[in-house]
Formats: C-alpha cells, structure tokens, sequence
C-alpha cells in the first residue's frame, strides 16, 4: 500500500502555487524578502515569503534554522561547511547533502560512514 505524503505549495511570483514534497527540498535559502527552495532538481524556486514563514510549515518536517538565511533538512546533509566572508560571518554556505540514490547503494554495499560518498553540490 502506498503511503500519502503531505506536500506543501510554494507561492510562486506569478501567483502560481507549486506543490513541493519536503523529503526533497534540503535547503531554504533567503533571498531578500523572498525564499530560494533548492531541492535535487536543476531549478529553484523562489517563493515570495519570507523564510520565517516558511520555516514554520518545514519545522513539521524537521528542518532546523542553521543561520538567519538557512534552514535544512538534516535527513538530507551530510555535511555543512561555512565558508568566511569579507565581513567574518558565512560568506557561501556549501553543502553536501546525501541522495535517496546514495544512501540506497551505500546500503545495499554495507558502506560505514568512512567511506567516501559522492560529493553531489546544488
């Protein structure tokens, strides 16, 4: 039997509204007054709210506020390395975060955490 999964819709600047499953989104990146959505897939949305706003629909599913402009999704990072800026604070927040892909071949090969696993960057 298929599980139903809850998805939340992103208020798109058009006025559209987009469903998004959060199991794919890793990180809420904020942008001014509005939300990059970064997910696997080769475009980010932008959503017109803020990432509070946001933040609050995401907690249900776990995501947790790094930083005033990043909120992620723990199930999917495996690391997060600050990189410094000009002014001492996270200049460029690189990711790396782990595919179903991944985490099913590493599974299935027995891989432990010392294994090198594919750096995948957004």
């Amino acid at each position: 039997m298929k599980t139903t999964t809850q998805r939340i819709l992103l208020h798109l600047a058009d006025g559209t509204r987009a469903p998004v499953d959060p199991a794919d989104v890793y990180l809420l990146e904020a942008e001014g007054n509005e939300t990059r959505i970064r997910t696997r897939a080769a475009e980010t949305p932008f959503d017109v709210r803020e990432i509070g706003e946001l933040e609050e629909f995401f907690a249900a599913y776990g995501f947790i506020r790094i930083h005033r402009s990043y909120v992620v999704n723990p199930d999917r990072i495996r690391l997060i390395r600050p990189r410094a800026s000009d002014g001492g604070g996270i200049g460029f927040l690189r990711l790396r975060y782990w595919s179903n892909r991944c985490q099913n071949r590493c599974r299935i090969a027995g891989c432990t955490g010392g294994t090198r696993r594919p750096d995948l960057r957004p």
